[in-house]
């Protein structure tokens, strides 16, 4: 639908506009399921593991309905550790790079961490399940090397009783995007 000036010197905004007509093809959120967490969680293993804090449970009400999953984590990790992060639907792998050789597929990773620091990681993925069933989005974690370093959610490597040790929060949304 075309959209005519009527007043060729411009429009004054602070007059009050209506549209009619329809709009076809527009998207809009219909559910917003959200998990914030402060629970710390570790693990020194260096295949992919359930970090149970980080779960969200949605259930689509149409098949053409798509999920946009948003993480923010905050990570520590013992010296040197690099914390591997991935997105799962269920037990399906979802947005993860592919496992080659020594290296790991996952969604997100840190930097090698320092004892005393915490990691913010961020992602997000519009996710295409056809489903109209209940769904688990959740993440999972690994450490560097297996047994000799840890990653933490919500904390530091060292977590000390210092004013330099922070406790942190961590969260995973998803928004049912349809029509």
């Amino acid at each position: 639908m075309p959209f005519t000036l009527l007043k060729p010197t411009g429009i004054d905004l602070s007059q009050t506009f209506a549209f009619t007509g329809t709009v076809t093809g527009a998207s809009k959120i219909l559910q917003v399921v959200s998990t914030v967490t402060t629970n710390q969680f570790s693990t020194s293993s260096n295949t992919l593991t359930d970090c149970t804090p980080m779960t969200v449970n949605i259930t689509p009400s149409s098949t053409s309905s798509k999920v946009l999953v948003l993480v923010n984590m905050t990570v520590g990790g013992s010296a040197d550790n690099r914390t591997g992060i991935a997105l799962q639907r269920g037990s399906t792998d979802i947005f993860q790079g592919v496992d080659d050789s020594n290296r790991q597929g996952v969604s997100s990773g840190t930097q090698a961490a320092e004892d005393n620091s915490v990691y913010n990681v961020a992602f997000q993925y519009l996710d295409s399940p056809s489903s109209t069933s209940a769904l688990t989005y959740h993440i999972q974690v690994s450490a560097q090397t297996n047994g000799s370093e840890t990653m933490y959610l919500n904390r530091n490597g060292t977590n000390a009783d210092n004013q330099f040790s922070k406790n942190s929060a961590s969260s995973i949304t998803v928004m049912e995007i349809g029509e």
